[in-house]
């Protein structure tokens, strides 16, 4: 058998393998954006809160919701870590951490940029009124968006960029 002839076998079968997990990690991702979309705003405050008391019960580390610095620092790290993915697991729901995350960071934001609530295709939103303009965001999103694809400190950045007052900045 010619050397050539193994390369290429082993390049398609690398090739495979690679495009079979990016559809598993497509599928579980669009699946995830699926059930964040039909979070209930009824529902937020007792999935922030199992956010905060499972952090502090598994892990050991206090989300307090009156400091958004140090809570968004910490959250930030843990994300980007993977650990909440494992503590929030759910059966055939791998990105079951983003509900209480995504809640915790909404309700963070809600209290200390004085947002409001609103439905949207995409999920709850939080509308922040400033003076000259309106933001809006979607925190749930945001913590599946970190986990996949953020960097260090960005998630804290978003949480301070939102609860900071613009004369502030």
């Amino acid at each position: 058998m010619s050397w050539s002839l193994v390369l290429t076998v082993g390049a398609a079968l690398l090739a495979g393998f690679l495009g079979w997990g990016a559809l598993l990690l497509r599928r579980s991702l669009g699946s995830s954006m699926q059930r964040l979309a039909l979070v209930e705003l009824a529902s937020i405050l007792a999935l922030a809160e199992e956010c905060r008391r499972t952090v502090r019960d598994r892990l050991k580390i206090e989300l307090d919701p009156r400091d958004p610095d140090a809570a968004a620092r910490a959250l930030d790290e843990l994300v980007l870590s993977g650990r909440l993915r494992s503590i929030f697991k759910a059966d055939g729901y791998d990105m079951r951490y983003a509900e209480p995350v995504g809640a915790f960071l909404s309700e963070l934001i809600r209290r200390h940029a004085r947002a409001e609530w609103a439905d949207d295709e995409l999920g709850p939103m939080l509308v922040i009124h400033r003076p000259g303009e309106v933001v809006e965001t979607h925190p749930f999103l945001k913590a599946v968006r970190h986990h996949t694809h953020g960097t260090p400190g960005q998630l804290h950045a978003y949480v301070m960029e939102l609860v900071t007052p613009s004369t502030e900045r």
